[in-house]
C-alpha cells in the first residue's frame, strides 16, 4: 500500500499528535526508533513523482536527510518543507540550508 501512495501521490504530508509521549517522540525505545526512522528515504523517493512534494512537521528522522538532499538537488522530486530535523537546532553550517527547492521552517 505504501508503494502504491507513492506511485500516485504529489504531496507527501508527515504530521503527529502534539501531545505524543515523551519516549515515542525521543524515540528512546527500539521498537520507536525503528518504526520512525527513515520512512522517506531513496528507494521511496525514486517512486514518487518528479511534482512530488515532501512536507514534516513531525519527526526529523522519518526522513533520511541524505537522500532527500540528493532528490532535491538533481531535481528527482519537486520540492519539500521541513520544520524537524535531524539535528536540532539546525547547525548555521548545515548542508540542508544549501539544498535547492528546500524551505526551512522554525517552530516557534
Amino acid at each position: 500500500m505504501k508503494r502504491n501512495l507513492l506511485l500516485i501521490s504529489f504531496i507527501i504530508f508527515f504530521s503527529c499528535q502534539k501531545n505524543l509521549d515523551w519516549d515515542v517522540y525521543s524515540g528512546s525505545t527500539e521498537r520507536t526508533q525503528y518504526i520512525n526512522s527513515d520512512i522517506i528515504n531513496k528507494d521511496n523517493i525514486k517512486l514518487m513523482k518528479k511534482k512530488s512534494v515532501i512536507i514534516n512537521t513531525s519527526r526529523g528522522p522519518i526522513i533520511k536527510e541524505r537522500d532527500l538532499i540528493d532528490a532535491l538537488n538533481n531535481e528527482i522530486i519537486s520540492c519539500a518543507a521541513l520544520d524537524v530535523y535531524d539535528i536540532e537546532p539546525l547547525p548555521k553550517n548545515h548542508i540542508l540550508r544549501n539544498t535547492k527547492n528546500l524551505i526551512l521552517i522554525y517552530r516557534i
